[in-house]
């Protein structure tokens, strides 16, 4: 919001998410996203985690910017990074009925498989919720798959090009060099990182899932190894197979238009 291009930027790129921390959003500006795919707001887990890393008020102040969104039927969603630690601050999120995307926190330790398969089911008990992981997408019968380096580039402002945008530190080349040099580093990219964990060896989900996201390592934290499944959900739940499907067909619609992963 900050950048002084952002009518034209958006004008020529129209069909995007935008990322951000929702703090600049205003009843002056935030008209310039009509049109937008969605937008992010990214958070921590409620109000104290995001007030204690973020400062004090900044929960409040993106409250305040969701609801501007919604005034203006701009559609939002909350970004926020899940660990044992802050798991709870998801009942604020329940109470609001707030769009959310979870993601782990690649720099804490990943959450076991009993609290994993815990947290899938509580993300599919909800119409808006959803987790941006292949083992997920897997988990509700989709093909997902990390697509970092394979289908997709993350391009910084000095033409860096890096795999995603959680590896800023892997180089594959800059924006105006040899494409030939391009690929070549992109296919030792993948060589070298997009390799099957042992952890997944025998899963049926391992030839396109191929480990989850590996930036976050969830591969050692996956419920799917030890036969967790969608149909115990719903079993447990009530829950038929056409409905399920119209649920998991929302989340992967929500997925390919709106997500930022």
């Amino acid at each position: 919001m900050l950048y002084p291009h952002l009518k034209e930027a958006l004008e020529l790129f129209p069909q995007i998410t935008v990322s951000t921390n929702g703090m600049l959003l205003n009843e002056n500006n935030v008209g310039l996203l009509t049109g937008v795919n969605g937008v992010q707001l990214s958070t921590g887990i409620g109000k104290i985690e995001t007030d204690t890393v973020r400062g004090e008020g900044v929960w409040d102040r993106v409250l305040q910017s969701s609801k501007l969104l919604e005034k203006e039927n701009i559609k939002y969603y909350f970004r926020v990074a899940f660990w044992e630690g802050n798991l709870s601050g998801l009942k604020e999120f329940d109470e609001m009925d707030a769009p959310l995307v979870l993601f782990p926190r690649i720099d804490k330790p990943v959450v076991s498989e009993v609290l994993m398969s815990k947290l899938f089911e509580e993300v599919l008990r909800h119409d808006n919720w959803v987790m941006a992981l292949p083992n997920f997408m897997q988990y509700i019968g989709k093909n997902g798959r990390c697509k970092a380096g394979s289908e997709r580039l993350n391009v910084l402002y000095n033409k860096k090009i890096t795999p995603c945008n959680f590896d800023l530190d892997y180089h594959l080349g800059k924006i105006g060099e040899s494409t030939e040099d391009i690929e070549l580093n992109i296919d030792n990219y993948l060589g070298a990182n997009k390799f099957v964990p042992s952890e997944c060896m025998g899963c049926k989900n391992v030839n396109s899932c191929r480990g989850s996201c590996y930036a976050a390592h969830v591969s050692a934290s996956c419920p799917l190894r030890y036969d967790f499944s969608i149909e115990t959900f719903m079993f447990r739940y009530n829950i038929s197979s056409g409905e399920m499907k119209s649920h998991t067909m929302k989340m992967v619609d929500f997925m390919k238009k709106m997500l930022v992963c």
